[in-house]
């Protein structure tokens, strides 16, 4: 627990956000670059945990893959990079700041959930990212007729607000759906 603090204090909110949204939405494997050994550590364990959720969660039959990834320090990253060469690389401390709405919800899921001081903020932030990824295959439906007009933009919001209840959780899969079938 304490080390996982001492993480997202080093990464901030954002960074770890950043490494939760590359998992979701890039289709290649990602190789995450955080800064040291704990920071791998917890980062493999919470993309693992997500990942494990949503599978679990998930139709067979899911359009939507979470990528394959691999968490190394940014020393293993400078030692070996020319394995690293071709792949995507996702340096979390430094990449953090790029614009993207569902980056900014992601932050804020996680904001919230360390600012409450949960007992285990980890498996709080993997409970709360799988609600959000499992029922986006049913989503993806009322998109798709959103998309051809057959239903109008405040029924589409608010079937999405009918399956999340909570307003970022809901903002976020309308986001993830845009950059899924955009």
């Amino acid at each position: 627990m304490q080390n996982f603090l001492a993480s997202v204090q080093k990464l901030g909110f954002r960074g770890l956000a950043y490494a939760i949204l590359s998992l979701i939405i890039e289709k290649d494997s990602i190789v995450v670059i955080v800064p040291d050994k704990t920071d791998k550590e917890l980062i493999s364990i919470l993309l693992d945990d997500i990942r494990s959720r949503y599978e679990l969660r998930s139709s067979p039959t899911s359009d939507i893959k979470l990528a394959n990834f691999e968490v190394i320090t940014r020393d293993e990253y400078f030692k070996h990079w020319k394995k690293y060469a071709g792949k995507r690389l996702i340096f979390v401390a430094e990449d953090k700041n790029i614009i993207c709405p569902a980056l900014d919800y992601i932050e804020k899921i996680i904001e919230e959930t360390m600012l409450s001081k949960p007992r285990d903020p980890l498996r709080i932030i993997v409970i709360r990212i799988g609600d959000i990824l499992s029922p986006l295959d049913v989503a993806k439906e009322y998109y798709m007729e959103y998309k051809q007009g057959r239903i109008d933009a405040k029924k589409f919001h608010s079937l999405i607000k009918s399956r999340l209840p909570k307003k970022e959780d809901a903002s976020l899969a309308l986001e993830l759906l845009k950059i899924f079938y955009g």
